[in-house]
């Protein structure tokens, strides 16, 4: 087998390799950014606060993990279960880095303000998930264009002004589970190429836009409004009513309609801490709905769990190579991939893979290069 013997090809291979494993971790499921926690610097017990601290940290992270792999219908079904696993999180860890620690001044006392990522062992994770025999999500949700809308008295719709507080909700609220909202700078290539016009018809040549500018093929639209004291029913405050369409660059589109009105108190008129309250009310539904959609639609079976081998001809067309990486890293299913050789003209990658190779293989095919199978491995040539 020939390999590389100018090192000018061989750094060029690895920085590609290099970039791929970054992306890859930046984008995992098991790494739960920014967890925040905030304690007392002393108590009766008189434990380190720091360490309190970052127990806490893993137990949100746990929790936010959940959120990312498993609907809402089975987290609330294995609940004491999932419960049970809190004193083996030590575990199930594999790596804690601390982002800030800072003293905060409350009064007469100071209290430990911490954020902290946590990254969980991705196999200790499965391993648990399989011996109980849950179905679990391992794709995390793509980072999101989110554009608020208006739509007037005939139906027509329009895009609105970005920066609302709405939109603000939906970015705070989507971040605790683990989705990127990406907000629209608003300027002139904006008004130039997005309008709900385009969202609607699924204009392709729209969504090869967003990736350039915004590194999106997926856009979240919505527009929201309060009902009239005169429309609430008698005694009750108004309702927050809005709508959310997901929109995607394969052309679906999925539209959720919420109401929302309990739950925040006070009488008709309460103003803007009402709905402030409504605002992250209707904002942590439409992301449960969202990430209930995609965990069903990724869902891993323990026992379609498997690697591949894939062997990938590039003929030294690096930047085409590296192309297909990307594109490899989004395909549903793929949990990770690893670079097992390296030569001149081909690499070949070890893909953790959950799902039948049939899917595999039309997504392959999808991406530009009818897959070859042979012994033991799949062969895909860069065009």
């Amino acid at each position: 087998m020939a390999i590389f013997r100018h090192p000018g090809w061989m750094s060029i291979v690895w920085a590609f390799c290099a970039l791929w494993i970054t992306t890859a971790a930046a984008e995992s499921v098991y790494l739960v950014k920014g967890v925040e926690v905030t304690l007392p610097l002393k108590d009766e017990k008189n434990q380190d606060p720091q360490a309190i601290g970052l127990a806490l940290a893993k137990e949100q992270a746990w929790l936010g993990l959940q959120t990312r792999m498993l609907t809402s219908a089975d987290r609330q079904r294995h609940l004491e279960r999932l419960r049970e696993y809190k004193s083996g999180l030590d575990n199930l860890v594999e790596r804690v880095v601390v982002q800030s620690e800072k003293r905060v001044a409350e009064g007469a006392n100071t209290r430990l303000h911490m954020v902290v990522d946590v990254t969980f062992a991705r196999d200790a994770v499965r391993k648990v998930f399989d011996a109980a025999g849950f179905t679990y999500n391992e794709n995390a949700y793509p980072a999101t264009l989110f554009l608020m809308a208006q739509v007037d008295e005939s139906g027509a719709g329009h895009l609105s002004e970005p920066g609302q507080s709405f939109a603000k909700t939906m970015q705070a609220t989507a971040a605790r589970y683990g989705v990127t909202i990406i907000e629209p700078l608003g300027d002139v290539e904006d008004i130039t190429n997005l309008s709900w016009e385009r969202i609607s018809s699924k204009d392709p040549a729209l969504w090869n836009w967003t990736e350039e500018r915004y590194g999106t093929r997926k856009i979240w639209a919505a527009w929201y409004g309060m009902e009239s004291a005169e429309q609430a029913a008698p005694g009750s405050p108004p309702a927050a009513i809005a709508t959310l369409v997901e929109s995607d660059a394969n052309g679906e589109q999925r539209r959720i309609r919420l109401r929302v009105r309990k739950g925040c108190g006070g009488p008709s008129g309460a103003g803007e801490g009402q709905q402030s309250c409504l605002d992250g009310a209707l904002a942590a539904k439409f992301v449960e709905m969202i990430l209930d959609n995609w965990s069903q639609d990724h869902a891993v079976k323990p026992e379609l769990n498997h690697v591949v081998q894939l062997r990938v001809v590039h003929e030294r067309q690096l930047a085409g190579y590296a192309d297909f990486l990307k594109k490899l890293g989004k395909v549903p299913g793929v949990a990770s991939v690893r670079t097992a050789a390296l030569t001149a003209r081909d690499a070949l990658l070890v893909l953790d893979f959950q799902g039948q190779d049939e899917k595999l293989l039309d997504s392959l095919g999808r991406m530009g290069s009818q897959p070859e199978r042979g012994q033991g491995e799949l062969l895909i040539r860069i065009p």
